[in-house]
């Protein structure tokens, strides 16, 4: 069958019934429709080529987010869709660039089907890792014999994928496949490369004579390369020989660790000498341990070793072992915290203690696995251990010489010891804190301790925490004694509360009105109304009493959206319409956000867009009304509310912003699959961009000698525009926007792009 694509290559084509297949992608037909006459051109491959790169990242980057909400099925759906239409794209460059780039990992963002699937593989869902590998691998068998190597790699790369979840069968039959694309591979050490990752797929499907056997063929194809140096060898031979070793092959593993580099010959010999341990041929394994001269995969060997004798029941020979690895351990070396990642891995965090102990304090390497380790144990829930760790990782991090090792140590010592509780320790750690780190960042590490303990119910320590606050430091001392207030309130200990309270210092400052406000609240929440009613009273007091304008207006607005957060709605109304008065009379400085614009991001903050809306209408600056309706709007979009977001760019002063805003929410709509509802707002982003003033082509100067493009110029709007009504399919009014061009040459330039999504 023709595919929609094939008009690209071949004009007579259009392939409406694959197109068809495109609807539940939320994809129009129509914008995969080119021009007849424009498809063979370079300029439109590489047109359409961008905009169907855009169409998968699209669908890709929804998926990402998905499961990063947790949402497997969501995430299997929007991958899968971004999938199928990557294979409905006939320009076969386009296609192998996006597989590649999203198949294997080659840069930061890259390489989503191996993250997102090992993701769901964590997640047991195996349907869902199914669901998104079968049309990875229809996109994958479509390659041409061209990208022989490139078909290889992805093969079994979602052969090993199928083998972790049990699908060996499926696994086998991908590699059978992948052989037969080797086969077109051209180059000797490709080809070995190529055969050696097929070997690596069958030992994880299980497959471990077939390994073997393609191991020795990438070897012999390897063993005819003339290297240019020794490592370029080494990084061919070292991966066929961890194959020999997991298929069990142990002479040809060793035989071929005479030809590698040291490090590399040590590792592998050490992972022989393992697997000789799980066959129980202990004499020869230890024989082996005795050849490797090289430190750390020597100890990564002992480490190993001792790991498998004291699963294996010999906790005497696995001790034996730690105690030599421990002993092999130097503090100059980037090996504590990796031996410390391995043995807690394994479940040996008391050998990681001990490795780790073993180290002297002021060895930098020595802190960071024992805060790995105070996070594992915090994990399992042993607060005495995680404090005696954390108190050997401070004793550690204070003997450091250098002040930046030692200071950054601190750091992260100190967040984790909020991560994990262990306050007090926190607290020791901010007096260990040189003169050099300044008294606001102490001041402001004992405010950090004194919120996250009263949060979570350590209010003891958190009032210890707060009276260790230089008095002089008002705002911090403030905060941390606000929160605990807000802290006993919500405990039920309001009298506690109420003398907490007092501690806050009062000369112009918001936070004793909103304790008060939050113990309302709590009074409220325990059916005390009098009480609460009394208390909110007396926060409305404290907040009309400050004396500077934008702390006042500040003050009320906290207290207005403390009762919204708690749902006390007639009490947030109340003392917002005080908010809005107030906050009007203030004059905006000319270089922060007017009060009223503070007050409005607030409560878009909160997702309350209609207090929001009122606070920006009643700005009277319209440059500032727009820079506050634009992150309302921004909001709106976020939440999927295009509706209610363009209700807000109808308001905008600005006709380059309004056009620039309808055309993004055009966009937004075309991409959801609403193409109805795309093009009446794209109509609208026209009619704004022909208000635009000035010259249709206008620049920006940069400097005196350097000046660039103005995006939002009438020119630039028209052809944004009229290159979404071609990718909409409709190509009439595309052709009519680009006609209203007055300049020949851009005019010229945008009716040839638009063409390449003309309809036949």
């Amino acid at each position: 069958m023709k595919t929609c694509w094939t008009a690209l290559l071949e004009p007579r084509w259009l392939a409406a019934a694959c197109l068809a297949s495109w609807g539940w992608l939320g994809m129009p037909l129509s914008v995969m429709q080119p021009a007849a006459q424009a498809q063979t051109s370079q300029m439109c491959v590489d047109e359409i080529g961008f905009h169907l790169q855009g169409v998968v990242v699209e669908r890709a980057n929804r998926g990402r987010e998905a499961l990063q909400a947790g949402d497997a099925q969501q995430a299997a759906q929007y991958l899968t869709s971004a999938l199928d239409f990557l294979d409905t794209i006939e320009i076969e460059r386009v296609r192998v660039q996006l597989l590649e780039s999203f198949i294997i990992s080659n840069s930061i963002d890259a390489g989503w089907l191996v993250t997102d699937v090992d993701r769901l593989i964590e997640m047991g869902e195996t349907d869902a890792v199914r669901m998104v590998l079968a049309p990875a691998r229809v996109a994958t068998e479509r390659l041409s014999g061209g990208y022989s190597f490139l078909k290889t790699t992805l093969l079994t790369t979602i052969a090993a994928d199928y083998g972790a979840i049990g699908d060996h069968a499926i696994a086998r039959e991908l590699l059978d496949q992948a052989r037969g694309a080797e086969a077109n591979v051209q180059g000797a050490e490709f080809k070995a490369k190529a055969l050696t990752a097929i070997a690596q797929g069958y030992v994880a499907a299980g497959d471990l004579e077939m390994a073997a056997d393609v191991a020795t063929l990438a070897l012999q194809l390897a063993e005819s390369v003339t290297y240019p140096n020794p490592v370029r060898r080494t990084w061919v031979m070292e991966p066929i020989a961890s194959v020999y070793v997991e298929a069990g092959e142990i002479e040809q593993a060793l035989q071929l660790t005479t030809s590698l580099e040291p490090y590399y010959r040590d590792s592998v010999t050490g992972r022989v000498a393992l697997a000789m341990a799980r066959a129980g041929q202990w004499r020869q394994a230890t024989d082996l341990l005795a050849t490797l001269s090289l430190r750390e995969p020597k100890i990564q060997t002992l480490i190993a070793l001792g790991i498998q004798q004291t699963q294996a029941g010999d906790a005497a020979q696995g001790q034996r072992l730690f105690e030599q690895a421990i002993a092999t351990i130097t503090a100059e070396e980037f090996l504590p915290v990796d031996v410390a990642s391995t043995l807690i891995q394994a479940d040996f965090p008391e050998i990681a203690l001990e490795a780790l102990i073993a180290l002297p304090d002021g060895a930098f390497l020595k802190v960071p696995g024992l805060i790995e380790l105070a996070r594992h144990y915090g994990e399992l829930g042993e607060p005495e251990r995680v404090g005696d760790v954390l108190q050997q990782a401070l004793s550690a991090t204070v003997a450091i010489e250098e002040d930046y090792r030692r200071n950054d140590l601190l750091q992260q010592l100190f967040e984790q010891m909020i991560e994990t509780e262990a306050y007090p320790l926190a607290i020791a750690t901010i007096e260990s804190l040189p003169e050099t780190s300044g008294r606001f960042d102490q001041m402001t590490a004992y405010e950090k301790v004194a919120s996250a303990a009263a949060q979570s119910g350590q209010l003891e320590v958190a009032v210890n925490a707060a009276e260790a606050i230089d008095p002089s430091f008002i705002s911090v001392r403030n905060q941390a004694w606000g929160a605990i207030a807000r802290a006993y309130a919500t405990a039920g200990d309001f009298d506690a509360a109420l003398a907490v309270a007092q501690k806050i210092d009062r000369r112009d400052s918001p936070d004793y009105a909103q304790a008060l406000a939050s113990i309302g609240v709590q009074y409220h929440k325990a059916g005390l109304l009098e009480a609460s009613t009394a208390t909110m009273t007396e926060a409305l007091k404290a907040a009309t009493a400050l004396e500077t304008p934008t702390v006042r207006v500040r003050a009320l607005n906290d207290l207005a959206l403390t009762y919204a957060k708690a749902g006390q709605t007639d009490a947030a109304i109340a003392v917002f319409e005080q908010v809005l008065e107030r906050a009007i009379a203030v004059p905006p400085a000319s270089s922060t956000p007017s009060p009223l614009q503070a007050v409005a991001n607030s409560w878009i903050e909160i997702g309350e867009s209609e207090f929001a809306l009122r606070a920006i209408q009643a700005i009277t600056d319209e440059q500032r009304q727009e820079a506050s309706l634009q992150t309302l709007v921004d909001y709106f979009i976020a939440e999927g509310q295009y509706a209610q977001a363009l209700e807000n760019i109808d308001a905008y002063h600005v006709p380059a912003n309004q056009a620039h805003q309808r055309l993004r929410v055009a966009e937004l709509y075309f991409q959801a699959g609403q193409t109805a509802s795309a093009l009446p707002v794209l109509a609208r982003a026209f009619e704004a961009a022909q208000a635009v003033p000035g010259e249709e082509s206008q620049v920006i100067q940069v400097r005196e000698d350097l000046v660039a493009d103005e995006l939002l110029d009438r020119g630039s709007l028209y052809e944004e525009i009229a290159i979404a009504y071609g990718k909409m399919g409709a190509f009439e009014q595309g052709m009519a926007v680009a006609q209203s061009l007055q300049g020949s040459e851009m005019r010229d330039r945008v009716m040839e792009r638009l063409r390449c999504y003309r309809d036949l």
